[in-house]
């Protein structure tokens, strides 16, 4: 009986690392687009009011199951009580039978409110999910794509003599620049590179010597 009232608490809280990674995903857009930023600060402040009533549901589950232990110590003592005062079997059974089922009761109340809980989290998540997909789509219809006449825009003006280097895992056109000695546009120009972005482990790029 009290492996599943553990489990039953433990429920929630699953629910609220599964929110609490959908707030570091609205965080993360909000990131990513500024503009899209009130939209998904609804979104936070509806995760975070959910991760507060999960919180307080927690709380009352808890207190639940403290009375059904209460109610299993009690059973206990008056079963010795009994015990020492040597009432008959019926008398022991008739008294037995109340608090059994004051605790069915209980285990009954704690099931039914888990499942309304988890309807109504079923429908939270649900709702949120929605609103999460339209604001990324918002966020995909107002990215602005880049121009391919600008991005076939590069320049010969940068020195033909250099090295070659492989690109590696954590590479980026700005560090690889850095420590080369060389500048972001210069490699861009000479490789290429319309996005600085694109650059993959193990291409091999012409790294200019500094003019």
């Amino acid at each position: 009986m009290i492996n599943s009232t553990s489990e039953l608490i433990v429920t929630p809280i699953i629910y609220m690392k599964i929110f609490f990674r959908i707030f570091l995903l609205t965080g993360c857009l909000t990131a990513i687009a500024p503009s899209s930023a009130i939209a998904l600060d609804t979104l936070q402040v509806k995760v975070a009011n959910m991760s507060q009533d999960l919180s307080f549901l927690t709380k009352e589950l808890a207190k639940l199951r403290l009375e059904i232990e209460t109610l299993n110590r009690e059973n206990q003592a008056l079963k010795k009580l009994l015990d020492q005062i040597q009432l008959s079997e019926t008398q022991f059974k008739d008294i037995q039978i109340k608090q059994d089922a004051q605790i069915a009761g209980l285990n009954v109340a704690l099931e039914s409110y888990k499942q309304t809980l988890l309807i109504q989290i079923s429908d939270e998540m649900e709702h949120l999910s929605k609103q999460t997909q339209k604001a990324i789509d918002q966020l995909a219809k107002s990215a602005t794509p880049v121009s391919t006449i600008d991005a076939l825009k590069f320049s010969d003006d940068y020195s033909k003599e250099g090295i070659a280097y492989t690109v590696k895992r954590g590479d980026s056109l700005s560090m690889i620049a850095m420590q080369q000695g060389a500048t972001v546009r210069d490699i861009q120009n000479a490789n290429r590179i319309s996005d600085p972005g694109e650059i993959k482990i193990g291409q091999v790029l012409f790294i200019p010597s500094k003019k």
